[in-house]
């Protein structure tokens, strides 16, 4: 009786630890506010944030980016998904405040993250 309860307790500790764990990054996260176009794991980090399919992702890398006459970037990047590759685009956008935000027609827009 003794050993069931002490897994019970073990259990829930462990499972305290993994949403502690879990969620740290988005207690301290901040928005990415700079004049400078956002570093590439930033970009990253928002991409892997804003895909629908969070399981089976293996990779994101950045293919390039243009500057559209709107003066918005558009930035395409090469998303691997379960052993498939896929070229998506995003727009990101610079705010008069410094803030920047991205976002495509299949993912709502979000501010970047530091």
């Amino acid at each position: 009786m003794y050993e069931v309860e002490r897994m019970k307790r073990n259990l829930v500790l462990l499972l305290l630890a993994f949403l502690v764990t879990y969620f740290v990054n988005y207690a301290f996260a901040e928005p990415y506010r700079s004049e400078n176009f956002p570093s590439d794991e930033i970009l990253k980090k928002a991409v892997q944030d804003l895909v629908s399919y969070k399981v089976g992702l293996d990779d994101i890398d950045i293919v390039g980016n243009y500057r559209d006459d709107d003066g918005r970037f558009v930035v395409y990047f090469n998303i691997y998904h379960i052993g498939k590759k896929e070229i998506t685009s995003f727009n990101l956008i610079k705010l008069d405040t410094d803030f920047w935000i991205m976002g495509n027609q299949q993912s709502e827009e979000t501010i970047l993250q530091k």
